[in-house]
């Protein structure tokens, strides 16, 4: 007698990859599309590509490492704004984790008044705070910082807050059964279980703003993207190059800390 629920893998697969090619055609048309719409045209890639990379090749190599004391200084000074920023911006969205919480706070308006706070600017890209930003505080360093800064409180707000809303409901309640305080459950039940996590996102701040702050630098100054733009503005493009292998070498460096940081919590 046959099951009536059996199914057979043949044709459940077979539903899979009709399912899968709908859905690649479905972006291939949307691409094809769009692509008309804005008069791109896929074969101007390899027709071009040739003239591009010799262009390229003749711009930007080899690299000019001849003024290394200030590439040095400038990726330093882009090191220490990228983790003062991730450190100062994850400190303020722990707090607002704190109010935007429901395991970690009683009251309603207050984490629903920083919710929007935080989403409005989370939903601000990097490049507008910096022309925002830039009409109080002008040109510089102190500006790059704030900039990177309000990066950081847009994304990790809202990853503290499902952190800590994670957090085991039987040990708040066994905390709450003794009689333990608001303030009591936060730093004896949930920050605990949440602290690799906090730790580990802050690390990840860390990383993207030493990648953003090529963008950022140019457009807010200090550090290295300041001097990226300085050498874009006088076709300085080996110079340029030289920065940018510098910022890559830095990115690379941190990315392997932060592994064995990680690791270490």
């Amino acid at each position: 007698m046959v099951n009536k629920n059996y199914k057979n893998p043949n044709s459940f697969l077979n539903k899979k990859r009709f399912n899968a090619l709908l859905i690649v055609l479905f972006f291939t048309i949307i691409t094809i599309i769009t692509s008309n719409l804005i008069d791109f045209k896929f074969l101007d890639i390899f027709k071009k590509f040739s003239s591009a990379f010799s262009r390229f090749v003749s711009l930007y190599l080899p690299p000019n490492f001849e003024e290394t004391n200030i590439l040095f200084s400038a990726l330093w000074d882009t090191f220490l704004i990228s983790v003062s920023a991730g450190i100062l911006g994850s400190i303020i969205s722990f707090f607002f984790a704190l109010l935007m919480s429901s395991k970690t706070t009683n009251t309603v308006f207050f984490g629903n008044l920083v919710r929007v706070i935080a989403t409005i600017i989370r939903n601000i890209p990097s490049s507008i705070w910096a022309i925002i930003l830039l009409i109080s505080f002008w040109y510089g360093e102190f500006l790059a910082l704030a900039v990177m800064t309000m990066g950081v409180i847009g994304s990790n707000a809202r990853i503290f807050s499902d952190i800590f809303d994670e957090a085991s409901s039987n040990t708040i309640e066994a905390i709450k059964a003794v009689g333990a305080s608001q303030s009591q459950i936060i730093s004896q039940s949930v920050v605990p279980d949440a602290w690799p996590s906090l730790i580990s996102w802050t690390l990840y701040a860390i990383e993207t703003n030493i990648r953003e702050s090529t963008v950022i630098g140019m457009l807010a100054g200090g550090g290295i993207g300041h001097i990226i733009n300085l050498h874009k503005n006088f076709r300085r493009f080996d110079e340029l190059m030289a920065a940018v292998i510098l910022i890559v070498i830095l990115d690379l460096l941190f990315d392997k800390l932060s592994v064995y940081m990680r690791e270490r919590i």
